[in-house]
């Protein structure tokens, strides 16, 4: 039995039976490599929710300390490297991009005006990293989609909410085709949106409607359900691999509506089926009587945000595949923790922006405390490597002096550097390692004056990904170099040597 499999039967037991204890999930909403750390590797930031959903709702729970995050191209997992709460995150990125759909329809009567009171508490509660996106429809169509506009834009956005107004209603509309539409349009936009703090982490739907669709076929209970596992699965198009996957959890707000019997049944089947509760998602029903819950609700989802994991990792021996699958597990952790395994193909960016793991500084120190390398020396390179004592993966290129190398991977041609390597290749000016193993390798540098100079530059590459050491000007191992004995300087000393030794035996024969 697969472990989604049994995170369904412990999440349908939950429901039946409250008193259970119910199994606690970890789900990963997000794996983003955009981060860098100091020596300009990518970091993996991935946010990660924990927690147990029942019939009374959703529980938080800590990440269990022994989180292991396995990459299925990778010989070893990825190396933890912190881990932090949503909430406490202000930087560029860390946000959410809301997506508002407000119902306009005449049967919300006056479900329009609590529904504006929570769209306008939600526009309120935006932070400085967030961005929202709003969409009215009416009873046939989007009447208006504001874009996406980040939280300086609060009073446009307030006013548009205000000014939202129902028009003449005809008795079937197609809800759930209107709300795919709207959702693949404003989340396919997204990443190509120039927001001033960026692309935030998180994504979210939030649907204020009464779920009506009359007769629709499609706007029924397993209708939402369809378009709730579709954004769960958060790419768009779905079937576009190399797109980021960014489930995106779906807050159903519902408003009761006065029409006949089978479409209000129908109607709160569909807001009942849209909210996706293991992602972060959520159900709420607002009767004729409740006044005030606006800023309630959207707290109770905010607080659920918030709990959130971010949790980064240092990438392993990555394969330069263009998607990696992802599987969190937890080893030591109770049996009533279930990992994630549904990041499958996630493509993490181009194999070159995750370069060989190198300890530049124990390199460049045992090189300087040894006065430099000069042409014919053997370089050690420290670092963290994947071919274990398969020496004859790790080969490096030796950059003569002048050799121009880009500032930043935007700046490289792939195919100027395929062509440097082969011209290195002829020149000589490379060499498979002699020795290696998990953490050094054994070059010897080639005797050629054009690496003669203050420092000697050098590319590692591992030839099965290829992988290499870096390619810009702060990633190039840079060591101390010094100048060697000219080649013929030995053979001269030799030579003098012998006559001398020659020389004196011959006086001593003469005697």
């Amino acid at each position: 039995m697969s472990g989604r499999t049994v995170a369904t039967l412990a999440f349908v037991g939950c429901l039946v039976a409250p008193a259970t204890v119910c199994a606690a999930e970890a789900r990963l909403i997000r794996a983003d490599a955009r981060s860098l750390d100091r020596d300009q590797t990518p970091i993996l930031t991935t946010l990660i929710e924990v927690g147990e959903v029942g019939a009374t709702g959703f529980e938080p729970r800590e990440l269990p300390a022994d989180a292991t995050l396995v990459i299925e191209s990778a010989a070893r997992p990825a190396e933890l490297i912190d881990r932090t709460l949503w909430s406490t995150h202000t930087e560029p990125g860390f946000g959410t991009a809301w997506l508002l759909v407000l119902d306009a329809d005449p049967r919300m009567g006056s479900g329009l005006g609590r529904a504006k009171e929570i769209a306008l508490a939600l526009v309120a509660s935006l932070r400085p990293n967030d961005a929202l996106d709003l969409v009215v429809l009416d009873d046939r169509r989007v009447v208006s989609d504001s874009g996406w506009l980040d939280a300086s834009s609060r009073q446009q956005l307030s006013s548009a909410i205000r000014g939202a107004a129902s028009s003449s209603a005809q008795r079937n509309r197609g809800l759930v085709t209107l709300l795919e539409g709207a959702t693949k349009t404003a989340f396919g936009a997204l990443p190509g949106t120039k927001l001033r703090s960026g692309t935030p982490l998180h994504q979210a739907l939030v649907v204020l409607s009464t779920g009506y669709g009359g007769a629709d076929p499609k706007s029924t209970g397993p209708g939402g359900a369809e378009l709730a596992r579709a954004l769960e699965q958060g790419r768009f198009p779905a079937e576009n691999t190399s797109a980021p996957k960014t489930p995106i959890p779906i807050v159903s707000v519902a408003f009761p509506t006065d029409v006949l019997p089978e479409h209000r049944h129908n109607a709160a089947e569909l807001m009942r089926a849209l909210h996706s509760p293991k992602i972060g998602g959520a159900y709420h029903a607002v009767d004729a009587w409740d006044d005030h819950r606006a800023q309630a609700l959207v707290g109770q989802v905010r607080k659920r945000f918030d709990a959130m994991h971010v949790v980064r990792w240092r990438l392993p021996c990555l394969a330069p595949t263009p998607t990696q699958s992802l599987r969190l597990e937890f080893p030591r952790a109770p049996a009533s923790m279930i990992g994630d395994a549904t990041f499958r193909d996630v493509p993490l960016g181009a194999p070159l922006r995750f370069p060989l793991a190198i300890d530049f500084e124990r390199t460049r120190s045992e090189v300087a405390q040894a006065g430099g390398l000069a042409p014919g020396d053997t370089l050690r390179v420290y670092g963290r490597f994947c071919w274990g004592d398969q020496r004859a993966r790790a080969r490096a290129y030796f950059l003569p002096r002048g050799t121009l190398v880009p500032d930043t991977l935007d700046d490289a041609d792939p195919n100027r550097i395929e062509q440097s390597r082969a011209d290195l290749v002829r020149a000589g000016l490379s060499s498979t390692a002699t020795r290696s193993d998990a953490s050094f390798v054994e070059v010897v540098i080639p005797s050629d004056s054009r690496l003669v100079g203050s420092e000697l530059r050098v590319v590692l590459e591992d030839e099965v990904g290829p992988r290499t050491s870096g390619l810009t000007a702060r990633r190039i191992i840079t060591v101390k170099s010094r100048r060697g004995w000219p080649r013929w300087l030995p053979w001269t000393l030799g030579a003098l040597v012998l006559a001398a030794l020659g020389g004196g035996g011959w006086a001593l024969r003469r005697r």
